[in-house]
């Protein structure tokens, strides 16, 4: 096996390693042990990096990888440390969702195209107005987050957060384009964060849990699609800071590491 493949191989291998700790063992829920769609953690993390380092294909596997083998990381741990949590049954469809983590970043930084840059900035900004609209909606509505395992103190503490972190969103993303590219996060990286948490979040996650992980085929049942949207999009804001603050710093460390251009995209 050719040095080089050898490398990227063993490197992939720490990285899944890492996002496995990362998804099953370092991670916060509130209120604590609550169930697994109001969980924060940096599991995918590692995932989207191999996908920007090593291309799509890898990403896939990556994810798939990661997701299986921290399915029973999770299962033997949660008999041993208190904090993790059972997984539960065993289903494919949120092994999709890990694998588009690693597909997504991956095809989005593969090609590069003339003012990419000013075109991500424009869907980033749309995006970012979307979320702190969504958050102030869920805020004066607070009834419309309908959550069992929530009261009211909760529902409106996480939607206070949201609002602010979406705030803040919006200023960081104000403040960062007015510096040169070099000394910011590419918006192609908070776009590519943000259209895969709709598309794993707030799509695919509750039709997993809807008709399929819970068997509830009807609307009328009382874990719906819709239901459960709400606490996801309060949420949203939160998860998407979290990778963005640390994912730009990990990505010019790994490129320095493997003797790539540090800098971003």
């Amino acid at each position: 096996m050719p040095k080089t493949k050898l490398r990227t191989l063993t490197t992939i291998a720490m990285l899944i390693a890492i996002g496995i700790v990362l998804a099953e063992i370092v991670q916060i829920s509130y209120p604590p042990q609550s169930p697994t769609f109001i969980r924060f953690s940096l599991g995918y993390l590692t995932i989207i990096l191999v996908g920007i380092l090593f291309g799509p294909v890898y990403g896939t596997i990556a994810g798939a990888i990661q997701d299986i083998l921290g399915f029973y990381v999770a299962t033997l741990l949660s008999g041993v440390l208190p904090w993790v949590s059972a997984p539960g049954a065993f289903f494919i469809g949120y092994t999709l969702n890990a694998m588009l983590y690693g597909l997504l970043p991956g095809l989005l930084f593969r090609k590069t195209f003339a003012n990419e840059e000013r075109v991500y900035a424009v869907l980033s900004w749309i995006l970012s107005i979307a979320m702190l609209v969504g958050s102030m909606v869920f805020l004066f509505r607070i009834d419309l987050i309908r959550a069992s395992y929530l009261g009211l103190s909760e529902k409106t503490t996480i939607a206070v957060i949201s609002v602010i972190v979406a705030l803040m969103m919006n200023v960081l993303m104000f403040i960062l384009g007015k510096k040169p590219k070099a000394s910011r996060p590419p918006f192609k990286m908070l776009f590519s964060l943000t259209i895969l948490y709709i598309v794993t979040s707030l799509v695919l996650t509750p039709i997993w849990i809807v008709y399929f992980y819970l068997g509830h085929f009807s609307t009328d049942t009382f874990v719906s699609f819709w239901v459960l949207l709400p606490i996801r999009i309060v949420k949203m804001p939160m998860d998407i800071l979290l990778y963005l603050s640390v994912l730009p710093r990990l990505l010019r460390l790994s490129k320095t590491a493997l003797g790539r251009e540090p800098e971003a995209e």
